[in-house]
């Protein structure tokens, strides 16, 4: 089959445009099969553990507290007298529910 110069000059763009494609399909191809990797056989970390952290025999309880005590005694410093806020009388508050509606 002979073909004219010009429908050469056509099948040889076509090709050149479908290597391009291919070279192009083939890179997305790779970086989307690395990304699924990442998925399929994902690290051990900290973060995905086999255990759920109630079946987890390693971890502190409830009442275990993960700081140690400095032996320090709780409150202020010895001598010095405590002040607390003292409670206020009758306490109201109005609101204008008109001016915060959305009706105006």
């Amino acid at each position: 089959m002979y073909f004219h110069g010009s429908k050469v000059k056509v099948l040889i763009r076509c090709l050149e445009a479908l290597k391009k494609k291919v070279n192009a399909l083939e890179k997305e191809n790779y970086f989307l099969k690395e990304r699924l990797t990442k998925y399929e056989n994902p690290k051990n970390s900290r973060n995905s553990s086999s255990l759920s952290p109630s079946k987890d025999e390693n971890r502190p309880k409830a009442n275990q507290s993960l700081l140690k005590s400095s032996g320090k005694s709780v409150g202020g410093q010895k001598g010095r007298e405590g002040k607390t806020l003292e409670m206020t009388g009758d306490v109201r508050i109005e609101i204008d529910y008109e001016k915060y509606s959305n009706n105006n």
